[in-house]
Protein backbone atom coordinates (compact mmCIF):
# COMPACT_ATOMS: atom_id res chain seq x y z
CA UNK A 1 0.00 0.00 0.00
CA UNK A 2 1.47 3.37 -1.01
CA UNK A 3 1.54 6.54 1.09
CA UNK A 4 -1.29 8.13 -0.87
CA UNK A 5 -3.61 5.17 -0.20
CA UNK A 6 -2.77 5.22 3.52
CA UNK A 7 -3.46 8.95 3.69
CA UNK A 8 -6.85 8.49 2.03
CA UNK A 9 -7.65 5.56 4.31
CA UNK A 10 -7.05 7.58 7.49
CA UNK A 11 -8.52 10.91 6.48
CA UNK A 12 -10.97 10.12 3.70
CA UNK A 13 -9.39 12.94 1.66
CA UNK A 14 -7.14 12.82 -1.34
CA UNK A 15 -3.39 13.29 -1.02
CA UNK A 16 -2.26 16.89 -0.45
CA UNK A 17 -1.17 18.86 -3.49
CA UNK A 18 2.13 19.76 -1.84
CA UNK A 19 3.45 16.19 -1.88
CA UNK A 20 7.06 16.21 -3.19
CA UNK A 21 6.34 13.91 -6.14
CA UNK A 22 3.38 15.99 -7.25
CA UNK A 23 5.36 19.23 -6.89
CA UNK A 24 8.15 17.83 -9.07
CA UNK A 25 5.63 16.64 -11.66
CA UNK A 26 3.94 20.07 -11.71
CA UNK A 27 7.28 21.81 -12.13
CA UNK A 28 8.33 19.58 -15.04
CA UNK A 29 4.89 19.82 -16.71
CA UNK A 30 4.88 23.62 -16.44
CA UNK A 31 8.43 23.89 -17.77
CA UNK A 32 7.52 21.60 -20.68
CA UNK A 33 4.54 23.78 -21.56
CA UNK A 34 6.61 26.97 -21.47
CA UNK A 35 9.36 25.44 -23.61
CA UNK A 36 6.85 24.35 -26.27
CA UNK A 37 5.20 27.78 -26.23
CA UNK A 38 8.51 29.61 -26.65
CA UNK A 39 9.58 27.19 -29.42
CA UNK A 40 6.35 27.67 -31.38
CA UNK A 41 6.55 31.46 -31.02
CA UNK A 42 10.16 31.36 -32.24
CA UNK A 43 9.21 29.37 -35.35
CA UNK A 44 6.27 31.68 -36.02
CA UNK A 45 8.47 34.75 -35.75
CA UNK A 46 11.13 33.22 -37.99
CA UNK A 47 8.91 31.86 -40.77
CA UNK A 48 5.74 33.96 -40.64
CA UNK A 49 7.10 37.50 -40.33
CA UNK A 50 6.36 38.82 -43.79
CA UNK A 51 3.99 41.29 -45.36
CA UNK A 52 2.02 41.47 -48.56
CA UNK A 53 -0.80 43.54 -50.02
CA UNK A 54 -3.57 41.44 -48.46
CA UNK A 55 -2.04 41.61 -44.98
CA UNK A 56 -1.61 45.39 -45.18
CA UNK A 57 -5.23 45.77 -46.34
CA UNK A 58 -6.65 43.44 -43.71
CA UNK A 59 -4.54 45.03 -40.96
CA UNK A 60 -6.24 48.30 -41.76
CA UNK A 61 -9.79 46.91 -41.39
CA UNK A 62 -9.19 44.32 -38.64
CA UNK A 63 -10.56 46.46 -35.80
CA UNK A 64 -13.84 47.43 -37.53
CA UNK A 65 -14.19 43.82 -38.66
CA UNK A 66 -13.84 42.75 -35.02
CA UNK A 67 -16.46 45.30 -33.93
CA UNK A 68 -18.98 44.38 -36.63
CA UNK A 69 -18.65 40.60 -36.76
CA UNK A 70 -20.87 39.90 -33.75
CA UNK A 71 -23.67 42.03 -35.14
CA UNK A 72 -23.36 40.40 -38.57
CA UNK A 73 -23.35 36.88 -37.09
CA UNK A 74 -26.35 37.61 -34.88
CA UNK A 75 -28.48 39.18 -37.61
CA UNK A 76 -27.52 36.52 -40.17
CA UNK A 77 -28.09 33.73 -37.68
CA UNK A 78 -31.52 35.07 -36.78
CA UNK A 79 -32.72 34.83 -40.37
CA UNK A 80 -30.82 31.74 -41.53
CA UNK A 81 -31.94 29.53 -38.62
CA UNK A 82 -35.57 30.21 -39.51
CA UNK A 83 -35.00 28.48 -42.86
CA UNK A 84 -34.40 25.09 -41.15
CA UNK A 85 -31.69 24.01 -43.60
CA UNK A 86 -29.86 21.58 -41.36
CA UNK A 87 -27.01 22.31 -39.04
CA UNK A 88 -24.14 22.11 -41.55
CA UNK A 89 -25.91 24.17 -44.22
CA UNK A 90 -26.88 26.79 -41.64
CA UNK A 91 -23.30 26.97 -40.32
CA UNK A 92 -21.86 27.45 -43.81
CA UNK A 93 -24.52 30.02 -44.72
CA UNK A 94 -24.03 32.03 -41.53
CA UNK A 95 -20.24 32.01 -41.95
CA UNK A 96 -20.33 33.03 -45.61
CA UNK A 97 -23.01 35.70 -45.34
CA UNK A 98 -21.67 37.29 -42.16
CA UNK A 99 -18.10 37.35 -43.52
CA UNK A 100 -19.25 38.98 -46.76
CA UNK A 101 -21.40 41.49 -44.85
CA UNK A 102 -18.50 42.44 -42.57
CA UNK A 103 -16.14 42.93 -45.50
CA UNK A 104 -18.69 45.02 -47.36
CA UNK A 105 -19.47 47.26 -44.39
CA UNK A 106 -15.76 47.66 -43.57
CA UNK A 107 -14.96 48.63 -47.15
CA UNK A 108 -17.78 51.16 -47.18
CA UNK A 109 -16.83 52.48 -43.74
CA UNK A 110 -13.22 53.18 -44.60
CA UNK A 111 -14.21 55.43 -47.51
CA UNK A 112 -15.84 58.25 -45.52
CA UNK A 113 -14.17 60.18 -42.68
CA UNK A 114 -17.06 60.03 -40.14
CA UNK A 115 -17.42 56.26 -40.35
CA UNK A 116 -13.67 55.86 -40.41
CA UNK A 117 -13.52 57.74 -37.13
CA UNK A 118 -16.45 55.83 -35.58
CA UNK A 119 -15.04 52.40 -36.41
CA UNK A 120 -11.39 53.22 -35.79
CA UNK A 121 -10.12 52.55 -39.29
CA UNK A 122 -6.43 53.41 -39.61
CA UNK A 123 -5.48 56.04 -42.12
CA UNK A 124 -2.88 55.28 -44.76
CA UNK A 125 0.64 56.34 -43.91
Amino acid sequence: MCIRDRYMEYTGNSAPAYAPGYLLYSLVAGLNTWCWTISILGFVRRFLSFSNRFLRWFNRISYPFYILHLVAISVTGHYVTRLRLGILAEFVAICAVSYAACLLVCELAKRTPPTRLLLGVKTRK
